[in-house]
């Protein structure tokens, strides 16, 4: 829970989310945000943001180096954020139920990439054809 005064997790308290430096995984579900400020996590390998209502993501996410599993599911993004394709590391990336219409060529330069979801982008209707 958080206010005016900070973080509060089980009694224990914090300024804000940067303070936990060592954090790997986080989940933001359903949580009605509209946008994000995740500033200093430089341990962070799972990020998971889904049922939301977002429709980009802060530049500060390249920041992400050893992000690994990525979760943008069941919000409103109508591209891929543009930052998505410096995360180098990103092995799992969902954007299921979204309303992607078209999939950048870029997707291809994530060279670890294993895992894309796409389901329930109704829009989408090619792929790039490198993929």
């Amino acid at each position: 829970m958080a206010d005016e005064n900070g973080i509060f997790i089980g009694g224990w308290h914090a300024e804000s989310i940067a303070d936990f430096q060592a954090l790997k995984t986080l989940e933001l579900r359903n949580c009605g945000l509209e946008r994000l400020h995740l500033p200093g996590l430089p341990a962070l390998k799972k990020l998971v943001v889904s049922g939301n209502h977002l429709t980009t993501l802060p530049a500060e996410a390249a920041a992400f180096v050893r992000l690994r599993d990525l979760n943008l599911s069941l919000n409103v993004f109508e591209f891929v954020p543009a930052v998505v394709f410096e995360l180098q590391a990103l092995e799992n990336l969902d954007l299921s139920s979204n309303r992607l219409a078209k999939l950048d060529d870029r997707i291809v330069q994530l060279n670890v990439l294993r895992r894309l979801d796409l389901l329930l982008n109704n829009d989408l209707t090619e792929l790039p054809e490198q993929l």
